[in-house]
């Protein structure tokens, strides 16, 4: 028996008469940008960029990053665009020396003397893709995958040296005590006195990835995922102690006249490489732990996604700067406290639901009050009445007005003008839909909530499962939710629920020896065409044949996309239909696909934004897919 909540509503009006939307023929093909949330931009032009390493020539930081991005700073604090950046390769590390910085990544390597203009350097046609660079012993050394090794002088004419560390990916070096040290996949440490002869150490004591490594006059210190080590030779190393385990992760560590900081799903410091402790954040007016740190809606926030962390870390006398994803900047004068940096590049709200009906688009964000409302997809106003909404995850049109759900429950007659239906959940909602009747409302837990009429709503008694569910569709005859670790249940009165008697991937449960963040695969969103639900999610690399796209005519016997394989590395946030073809969106890279029959897909020919994007939907003719940063897209 559901528990019973009432609310005084006002009775709902007759539904608002929708315009005819007729689908373009680029619809859900070639997308463009309308608000460009935080992040830098590409040379490109593409938004969203996230840093992945930055380095200091005493008087001005350098930070490169994704798709050729290259910004600089005098501060840390304040960060402008290169003015001149050749290239659109995925940089991954830069470095100071000679009077010049110098950028690595795949084949390519750019320089500068002053980190506004820069210019190719000379580089045999060498397959190559390069991960780290040093300076030292009058020479730059740059290390990548499959051992490749370069050098060169000046940082402008590279050769290649012939040795390889036999059988590993180097993904860090440094110089110090006399030689360089890298460090790489399955705790591979090479070292060399002059870059081109090198030796393996023999006793690293891990065959975990190592991803960078820092000299401090008298010891190294190398990090990676789960683990740092340190030795005063570089040949024999031993286990630092800290609290960090797998999947926990340290990408890049600087030593600073005092101490050793590095950065990755947190930040930690040490005086001697042995011991380590975490690090702090000034986040509105608290202090927190730096651990687990995501970008989200302009701000830093904990969370168990581990996708999202710091990637690069400087020290340049006087004070730290780290840099990450999204474009994320902290600023700290001892590496022990930290705080965003003011031109951190995260501006915005993300925004985690989209719904058109009444005439217009609604956006709402789940971790702060923000909502945002627009009659053509492309010019967005901030709503003018917003109570204290708990965050909202999604929007629906109810006939005669929005519904959104988070941690509470809201509504609104046009979109601008909000207010809350139901007091703080225990649990949060992440999705609402409607069948021209009743609402169903789908959350943590299993959680299923139903309001016939918007003013009395219940708990499903048993919703069929005890997992996360992400989104929820009608389907004209049945609703259909999917959820976390591939769960797909339906009803067809909203009330009675049961698990899909043949799901297209095999359904794990949870069981009580997982931990918390345990969580193999899902299904993030569920579209209905009129003959197909479709099913998009993460996870599709697996054993057992998981997929990322599945499709089923009834909602309960389920089979993978004919282009499952292909789809396997992506990892799909939300989909849509708008009467020709689905489109679904990434909640990773901003990647967008789409197919007439939710079966063979293709991606966008024209994308501009490589920001996670999290829902999507038609109405007015377009698609609209918003995102991380406050981004949305919209095509046509």
């Amino acid at each position: 028996m559901g528990v019973g909540i009432l609310l005084l509503l006002t009775p709902w009006a007759p539904a608002l008469a929708q315009r005819a939307e007729v689908p373009h023929d680029d619809a859900g093909v070639v997308w463009r940008l309308v608000r460009g949330g935080g992040g830098f931009t590409s040379p490109g032009g593409t938004t969203g960029m996230g840093l992945k390493s930055v380095a200091s020539s005493g008087e001005l930081f350098v930070a490169v990053g994704e798709q050729g991005t290259i910004v600089r700073s005098s501060d840390g604090n304040h960060w402008s665009e290169a003015r001149f950046s050749p290239t659109d390769t995925w940089f991954t590390e830069v470095v100071w020396g000679a009077g010049r910085f110098v950028a690595v990544g795949g084949p390519t390597i750019v320089s500068s003397t002053d980190g506004d203009n820069w210019e190719h350097s000379r580089t045999p046609n060498w397959p190559l893709n390069l991960e780290g660079v040093a300076w030292g012993n009058d020479r730059f050394v740059a290390v990548g995958m499959d051992g490749a090794i370069v050098l060169s002088r000046d940082g402008r004419r590279w050769q290649r040296v012939r040795q390889r560390a036999p059988h590993a990916n180097l993904l860090g070096i440094t110089w110090g005590g006399g030689r360089f040290v890298a460090v790489g996949n399955d705790g591979v440490i090479v070292y060399s006195a002059d870059g081109e002869h090198w030796l393996r150490s023999r006793d690293t004591g891990t065959s975990t990835p190592l991803l960078d490594v820092a000299w401090n006059g008298e010891r190294y210190v190398a990090v990676g995922e789960g683990i740092i080590l340190y030795s005063s030779n570089g040949k024999r190393w031993d286990a630092g102690r800290s609290d960090l385990s797998p999947p926990e992760r340290l990408n890049d560590v600087v030593w600073a006249g005092g101490r050793f900081v590095a950065a990755g799903n947190r930040i930690l410091h040490s005086s001697d490489g042995d011991l380590w402790k975490p690090a702090t954040v000034q986040i509105d007016g608290k202090t927190i732990e730096a651990a687990q740190l995501v970008w989200s809606g302009g701000r830093l926030v904990i969370s168990d996604d581990w996708d999202y962390y710091l990637h690069g870390i400087a020290w340049n006398g006087a004070g730290f700067v780290a840099v990450g994803r999204a474009g994320a900047i902290l600023i700290s004068s001892d590496g022990l406290q930290w705080e965003p940096a003011g031109d951190s590049g995260a501006l915005l709200p993300e925004l985690d639901g989209v719904a058109w009906g009444g005439e217009r688009f609604v956006a709402v964000a789940g971790w702060y009050d923000s909502i945002l409302h627009s009659a053509d997809g492309q010019r967005w106003q901030n709503a003018s009445v917003g109570p204290e909404l708990y965050g909202l995850n999604d929007v629906v049109w109810a006939g005669d007005r929005f519904v959104a759900v988070g941690n509470t429950i809201a509504s609104s007659a046009d979109g601008d003008r909000w207010r809350v239906l139901l007091i703080p959940l225990d649990g949060f909602l992440n999705a609402i839909a409607r069948n021209g009747q009743d609402l169903i409302a789908v959350g943590d837990g299993g959680t299923i909530m139903r309001s016939r009429d918007g003013g009395r709503w219940t708990t499903v008694t048993d919703s069929g499962t005890s997992e996360h569910l992400n989104d929820v569709v009608w389907g004209g005859k049945r609703f259909v939710a999917v959820g976390l670790n591939g769960v797909i249940v339906h009803s067809d009165d909203g009330d009675r629920w049961r698990r899909a008697s043949r799901p297209a991937v095999p359904v794990r449960a949870a069981s009580p020896d997982d931990s918390h963040r345990t969580v193999f695969y899902g299904f993030s969103g569920v579209a209905w065409n009129g003959k197909r639900f479709v099913a998009v999610g993460f996870g599709g690399q697996g054993n057992d044949g998981v997929g990322t796209v599945v499709h089923s005519r009834d909602g309960d016997r389920w089979e993978l996309a004919n282009d499952h394989d292909f789809l396997a590395d992506e990892s799909f946030g939300a989909v849509a239909w708008n009467g020709t073809r689905f489109a679904t969106v990434s909640y990773y890279d901003g990647t967008i696909m789409h197919s007439a029959d939710g079966d063979r897909w293709d991606p966008a020919s024209e994308i501009a934004t490589f920001d996670k994007l999290n829902d999507i939907a038609w109405g007015n003719g377009r698609f609209v897919a918003v995102g991380w940063n406050g981004t949305i897209v919209v095509s046509p």
